[in-house]
């Protein structure tokens, strides 16, 4: 009975690090069109025309801009 209960917490503990490694693998992946998705967001809404008014910033034009700064300076 013993051994039976250890090669079923086997199973798991294989199924659990095979789930946890597809899932480390695809979190990688999307993270390599940052830049690019960074650059497509910040055009679509127009978040520098926005940050370079004379009026009130709104925060979210700021932040994107600060983020799509930052990214573009690790390059």
């Amino acid at each position: 009975m013993l051994l039976r209960n250890e090669t079923n917490l086997l199973a798991r503990i294989r199924v659990v690090t095979v789930l946890f490694i597809i899932g480390m693998v695809l979190s990688g992946a999307t993270a390599i069109p940052l830049l690019t998705e960074i650059d497509w967001l910040a055009k679509l809404t127009g978040a520098r025309e926005t940050l370079t008014a004379t009026a009130g910033t709104p925060a979210w034009a700021f932040w994107l801009c600060k983020v799509q700064d930052a990214i573009s300076f690790s390059r």
